[in-house]
Protein backbone atom coordinates (compact mmCIF):
# COMPACT_ATOMS: atom_id res chain seq x y z
CA UNK A 1 0.00 0.00 0.00
CA UNK A 2 0.69 3.23 -1.05
CA UNK A 3 0.88 6.44 1.29
CA UNK A 4 0.68 9.44 -0.43
CA UNK A 5 3.05 12.41 0.53
CA UNK A 6 1.60 14.95 -1.68
CA UNK A 7 -0.36 16.46 1.26
CA UNK A 8 2.85 17.55 3.38
CA UNK A 9 4.73 19.02 -0.13
CA UNK A 10 2.00 21.03 -0.98
CA UNK A 11 0.98 22.01 2.42
CA UNK A 12 3.64 22.09 4.64
CA UNK A 13 6.96 23.95 2.78
CA UNK A 14 4.95 26.67 1.43
CA UNK A 15 4.01 27.16 5.52
CA UNK A 16 7.08 26.84 6.81
CA UNK A 17 8.38 29.06 4.12
CA UNK A 18 5.84 31.36 5.35
CA UNK A 19 6.42 31.48 8.95
CA UNK A 20 10.09 31.75 8.40
CA UNK A 21 9.44 34.98 6.43
CA UNK A 22 6.95 36.61 8.68
CA UNK A 23 9.48 35.32 11.69
CA UNK A 24 11.86 36.96 9.15
CA UNK A 25 10.04 40.63 8.99
CA UNK A 26 9.12 41.00 12.21
CA UNK A 27 12.89 40.54 13.44
CA UNK A 28 13.65 43.40 11.02
CA UNK A 29 10.52 45.65 11.74
CA UNK A 30 12.24 45.78 15.51
CA UNK A 31 15.47 46.09 14.60
CA UNK A 32 14.36 49.31 12.77
CA UNK A 33 12.53 50.24 15.48
CA UNK A 34 15.26 50.28 18.05
CA UNK A 35 17.32 52.49 15.47
CA UNK A 36 15.16 55.06 14.63
CA UNK A 37 14.47 55.38 18.72
CA UNK A 38 17.83 55.17 19.11
CA UNK A 39 18.27 58.12 16.34
CA UNK A 40 15.39 60.02 17.79
CA UNK A 41 17.10 60.26 21.32
CA UNK A 42 20.37 61.69 19.84
CA UNK A 43 18.45 64.22 17.52
CA UNK A 44 16.28 65.56 20.26
CA UNK A 45 19.77 66.00 22.39
CA UNK A 46 21.66 67.36 19.78
CA UNK A 47 18.08 69.95 19.43
CA UNK A 48 18.46 70.88 22.73
CA UNK A 49 22.34 71.24 23.28
CA UNK A 50 22.58 73.67 19.79
CA UNK A 51 19.70 75.62 20.78
CA UNK A 52 20.69 76.07 24.63
CA UNK A 53 24.11 77.50 22.46
CA UNK A 54 22.17 79.81 20.19
CA UNK A 55 20.29 81.32 23.77
CA UNK A 56 23.75 81.78 25.13
CA UNK A 57 25.00 83.64 22.09
CA UNK A 58 21.57 85.41 21.73
CA UNK A 59 22.77 86.84 25.37
CA UNK A 60 26.20 87.03 24.70
CA UNK A 61 24.99 89.54 21.32
CA UNK A 62 22.74 91.55 23.19
CA UNK A 63 25.05 91.94 26.15
CA UNK A 64 27.39 93.15 22.97
CA UNK A 65 25.04 95.53 21.44
CA UNK A 66 24.47 96.95 25.27
CA UNK A 67 27.96 97.76 25.42
CA UNK A 68 28.19 99.60 21.62
CA UNK A 69 25.09 101.95 22.62
CA UNK A 70 26.84 102.58 25.65
CA UNK A 71 29.80 103.42 23.85
CA UNK A 72 27.88 105.22 20.93
CA UNK A 73 25.97 107.35 23.83
CA UNK A 74 28.93 108.23 26.68
CA UNK A 75 32.12 106.70 25.30
CA UNK A 76 33.04 109.65 23.13
CA UNK A 77 32.68 112.27 25.12
CA UNK A 78 33.54 111.58 28.30
CA UNK A 79 36.02 107.93 29.00
CA UNK A 80 35.05 108.01 33.20
CA UNK A 81 31.31 108.72 32.21
CA UNK A 82 31.74 105.66 30.03
CA UNK A 83 33.12 103.72 32.71
CA UNK A 84 30.78 104.80 35.26
CA UNK A 85 27.68 103.97 33.65
CA UNK A 86 29.39 100.48 32.33
CA UNK A 87 30.08 99.23 35.65
CA UNK A 88 26.42 100.13 36.90
CA UNK A 89 25.01 98.30 33.49
CA UNK A 90 26.79 95.21 33.66
CA UNK A 91 27.88 94.80 37.59
CA UNK A 92 24.10 92.88 37.37
CA UNK A 93 25.75 89.98 35.95
CA UNK A 94 28.39 88.77 38.01
CA UNK A 95 30.19 86.87 35.24
CA UNK A 96 31.43 90.16 33.48
CA UNK A 97 35.03 91.37 34.47
CA UNK A 98 35.93 94.79 33.13
CA UNK A 99 39.96 95.54 33.18
CA UNK A 100 40.17 99.85 32.40
CA UNK A 101 44.02 99.03 32.26
CA UNK A 102 43.85 96.93 29.67
CA UNK A 103 40.31 98.08 28.67
CA UNK A 104 39.26 94.44 27.94
CA UNK A 105 35.78 93.02 29.03
CA UNK A 106 35.69 89.41 29.72
CA UNK A 107 31.82 88.07 30.25
CA UNK A 108 30.04 84.53 29.89
CA UNK A 109 27.12 83.58 29.19
CA UNK A 110 26.18 79.86 31.12
CA UNK A 111 24.93 76.91 28.24
CA UNK A 112 24.56 74.25 30.17
CA UNK A 113 26.34 73.14 33.97
CA UNK A 114 29.42 72.11 32.33
CA UNK A 115 29.81 74.51 29.43
CA UNK A 116 30.03 78.50 28.80
CA UNK A 117 30.45 80.74 26.09
CA UNK A 118 33.12 82.99 26.91
CA UNK A 119 33.72 86.49 25.24
CA UNK A 120 36.65 89.08 25.10
CA UNK A 121 36.40 92.65 23.93
CA UNK A 122 38.57 94.83 23.58
CA UNK A 123 37.35 98.42 23.94
CA UNK A 124 39.63 101.06 22.18
CA UNK A 125 39.43 104.85 22.57
CA UNK A 126 40.81 106.66 19.88
CA UNK A 127 42.10 110.38 20.13
CA UNK A 128 39.13 112.48 19.22
CA UNK A 129 37.38 109.76 17.76
CA UNK A 130 34.62 107.33 18.33
CA UNK A 131 35.41 104.19 20.24
CA UNK A 132 35.20 100.38 18.78
CA UNK A 133 35.72 97.60 19.88
CA UNK A 134 37.45 94.50 19.01
CA UNK A 135 36.43 91.19 19.83
CA UNK A 136 39.11 89.06 20.69
CA UNK A 137 37.62 85.38 22.01
CA UNK A 138 34.22 84.16 21.18
CA UNK A 139 34.64 80.61 22.52
CA UNK A 140 32.85 77.78 24.01
CA UNK A 141 34.75 76.71 28.01
CA UNK A 142 34.41 73.97 29.95
CA UNK A 143 33.14 74.76 33.04
CA UNK A 144 33.14 71.14 34.40
CA UNK A 145 35.31 68.95 36.17
CA UNK A 146 35.72 66.12 34.28
CA UNK A 147 36.47 62.58 36.61
CA UNK A 148 37.24 59.50 34.85
CA UNK A 149 36.36 56.77 35.31
CA UNK A 150 39.00 54.34 36.49
CA UNK A 151 37.29 51.55 38.82
CA UNK A 152 37.30 47.93 37.16
CA UNK A 153 35.10 45.33 38.44
CA UNK A 154 37.23 42.46 39.83
CA UNK A 155 36.41 39.23 40.75
CA UNK A 156 37.74 38.12 44.30
CA UNK A 157 35.69 35.22 44.25
CA UNK A 158 32.98 33.66 46.55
Amino acid sequence: MKRNNIGFTTIGIPSLFLIFTVLCLIILSLLTLGTSRSDLDTADLSLARTSSYYKACYRATSMYEDLQLLLSEHGQHNTEMFLANFAAKFDEDASAVYDPESQILEYQCRISDTLSLQVRIQILFPEGGIPYTQIQNWNTLSTGIWIPDTHQNVYKGE
